[in-house]
Protein backbone atom coordinates (compact mmCIF):
# COMPACT_ATOMS: atom_id res chain seq x y z
CA UNK A 1 0.00 0.00 0.00
CA UNK A 2 1.86 2.99 -1.24
CA UNK A 3 -0.66 5.74 -0.39
CA UNK A 4 -0.08 5.84 3.38
CA UNK A 5 -0.04 9.39 4.66
CA UNK A 6 2.63 10.42 7.12
CA UNK A 7 0.12 10.59 9.94
CA UNK A 8 -1.71 7.48 8.75
CA UNK A 9 1.50 5.47 9.08
CA UNK A 10 1.93 6.79 12.61
CA UNK A 11 -1.40 5.29 13.63
CA UNK A 12 -0.26 2.80 16.20
CA UNK A 13 -1.75 1.32 19.28
CA UNK A 14 1.53 0.94 21.13
CA UNK A 15 4.06 -1.60 22.15
CA UNK A 16 2.86 -3.84 24.97
CA UNK A 17 5.25 -5.44 27.45
CA UNK A 18 4.04 -8.66 29.06
CA UNK A 19 5.06 -10.26 32.32
CA UNK A 20 4.40 -13.94 33.01
CA UNK A 21 2.27 -14.53 36.13
CA UNK A 22 0.66 -17.92 36.89
CA UNK A 23 0.07 -18.74 33.22
CA UNK A 24 -1.41 -15.31 32.48
CA UNK A 25 0.43 -12.41 30.92
CA UNK A 26 -0.50 -8.82 31.75
CA UNK A 27 0.12 -6.28 28.96
CA UNK A 28 1.49 -2.83 29.83
CA UNK A 29 1.73 -0.17 27.10
CA UNK A 30 5.09 1.00 25.80
CA UNK A 31 4.96 3.68 23.14
CA UNK A 32 6.67 5.47 20.26
CA UNK A 33 6.73 2.79 17.53
CA UNK A 34 5.20 2.75 14.06
CA UNK A 35 5.22 0.34 11.13
CA UNK A 36 7.86 1.41 8.58
CA UNK A 37 6.77 2.24 5.03
CA UNK A 38 9.30 -0.24 3.62
CA UNK A 39 8.46 -3.05 6.08
CA UNK A 40 7.09 -5.33 3.37
CA UNK A 41 3.80 -5.63 5.23
CA UNK A 42 1.42 -5.00 2.34
CA UNK A 43 -1.52 -7.36 2.92
CA UNK A 44 -4.80 -6.28 4.53
CA UNK A 45 -3.93 -8.28 7.69
CA UNK A 46 -0.72 -9.72 9.13
CA UNK A 47 -0.14 -11.91 12.19
CA UNK A 48 3.58 -12.30 12.93
CA UNK A 49 6.04 -13.42 15.55
CA UNK A 50 9.25 -11.35 15.64
CA UNK A 51 12.15 -13.30 17.15
CA UNK A 52 15.22 -11.07 16.79
CA UNK A 53 16.45 -7.47 16.67
CA UNK A 54 17.10 -7.50 12.92
CA UNK A 55 13.52 -8.52 12.13
CA UNK A 56 12.22 -6.00 14.73
CA UNK A 57 14.18 -3.17 13.06
CA UNK A 58 12.83 -4.20 9.65
CA UNK A 59 9.21 -3.64 10.78
CA UNK A 60 9.37 -0.80 13.33
CA UNK A 61 10.56 2.79 13.49
CA UNK A 62 10.45 5.22 16.40
CA UNK A 63 7.91 8.02 16.20
CA UNK A 64 9.06 11.45 17.31
CA UNK A 65 6.71 12.75 19.99
CA UNK A 66 7.16 15.96 21.97
CA UNK A 67 6.35 14.54 25.39
CA UNK A 68 8.78 11.63 25.15
CA UNK A 69 12.40 12.66 25.63
CA UNK A 70 14.03 9.31 24.77
CA UNK A 71 13.31 6.25 22.68
CA UNK A 72 11.74 3.19 24.23
CA UNK A 73 14.35 0.42 24.49
CA UNK A 74 13.75 -2.60 22.24
CA UNK A 75 12.71 -5.94 23.74
CA UNK A 76 15.37 -8.27 25.12
CA UNK A 77 15.18 -10.96 22.44
CA UNK A 78 17.09 -13.44 24.60
CA UNK A 79 14.03 -13.52 26.89
CA UNK A 80 11.19 -12.12 24.75
CA UNK A 81 9.56 -12.28 21.34
CA UNK A 82 7.15 -9.80 19.77
CA UNK A 83 3.66 -10.82 18.65
CA UNK A 84 2.35 -8.45 15.99
CA UNK A 85 -1.04 -7.94 14.35
CA UNK A 86 -1.42 -5.32 11.61
CA UNK A 87 -4.68 -4.40 9.89
CA UNK A 88 -4.35 -1.92 7.06
CA UNK A 89 -6.57 -0.27 4.54
CA UNK A 90 -9.03 2.61 4.34
CA UNK A 91 -10.05 2.11 7.95
CA UNK A 92 -8.61 2.66 11.41
CA UNK A 93 -8.45 -0.38 13.69
CA UNK A 94 -8.33 -0.09 17.48
CA UNK A 95 -7.41 -3.17 19.53
CA UNK A 96 -8.36 -4.18 23.05
CA UNK A 97 -6.44 -7.08 24.57
CA UNK A 98 -8.79 -9.34 26.52
CA UNK A 99 -6.20 -11.84 27.75
CA UNK A 100 -2.76 -13.24 27.07
CA UNK A 101 -2.22 -16.71 28.51
CA UNK A 102 0.39 -19.44 28.28
CA UNK A 103 -1.46 -22.70 27.65
CA UNK A 104 0.97 -25.64 27.50
CA UNK A 105 3.77 -23.63 25.80
CA UNK A 106 1.30 -21.97 23.40
CA UNK A 107 0.77 -18.24 24.00
CA UNK A 108 -2.90 -17.45 23.35
CA UNK A 109 -3.66 -13.79 22.64
CA UNK A 110 -7.36 -12.91 22.77
CA UNK A 111 -8.34 -9.44 21.60
CA UNK A 112 -11.18 -7.47 20.06
CA UNK A 113 -11.05 -4.94 17.26
CA UNK A 114 -13.10 -1.85 16.54
CA UNK A 115 -12.99 -0.60 12.96
CA UNK A 116 -13.74 2.95 11.78
CA UNK A 117 -13.99 3.46 8.02
CA UNK A 118 -11.78 6.27 6.62
CA UNK A 119 -12.45 6.54 2.86
CA UNK A 120 -9.92 9.35 2.35
CA UNK A 121 -7.03 7.93 4.39
CA UNK A 122 -5.19 4.62 4.49
CA UNK A 123 -3.93 3.35 7.85
CA UNK A 124 -1.60 0.60 9.07
CA UNK A 125 -2.74 -0.09 12.64
CA UNK A 126 -0.63 -2.50 14.69
CA UNK A 127 -1.13 -4.32 17.95
CA UNK A 128 2.35 -5.04 19.31
CA UNK A 129 2.96 -7.29 22.33
CA UNK A 130 6.19 -8.51 23.84
CA UNK A 131 5.83 -12.02 25.23
CA UNK A 132 8.14 -14.34 27.18
CA UNK A 133 9.87 -16.76 24.80
CA UNK A 134 11.03 -19.44 27.28
CA UNK A 135 9.46 -22.76 26.27
CA UNK A 136 7.23 -21.09 23.66
CA UNK A 137 6.19 -23.34 20.75
CA UNK A 138 3.62 -21.12 19.02
CA UNK A 139 1.30 -18.14 19.36
CA UNK A 140 -2.45 -18.41 18.73
CA UNK A 141 -4.24 -15.18 17.77
CA UNK A 142 -7.94 -15.11 18.67
CA UNK A 143 -9.65 -12.04 17.18
CA UNK A 144 -13.20 -11.09 18.20
CA UNK A 145 -13.73 -14.59 19.64
CA UNK A 146 -12.65 -16.37 16.43
CA UNK A 147 -9.30 -18.13 15.89
CA UNK A 148 -7.35 -15.99 13.40
CA UNK A 149 -4.10 -17.93 12.98
CA UNK A 150 -1.50 -19.96 14.84
CA UNK A 151 2.14 -18.93 14.28
CA UNK A 152 4.86 -21.47 15.11
CA UNK A 153 7.90 -20.31 17.05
Amino acid sequence: MKDFTKFGRLAWLGLMACALRAGAVTPEPLQSLFIKNDSGLDKAAHHLLVKDQQQFDKYFGHAAVMWQKKKMPPPDFTKQAVALVVHQGKFYTAYKVQSVTNENSVMVIRYTTTVKQTPATTYACPMILTIPRAGLTSVDFVENGQPAISVKF
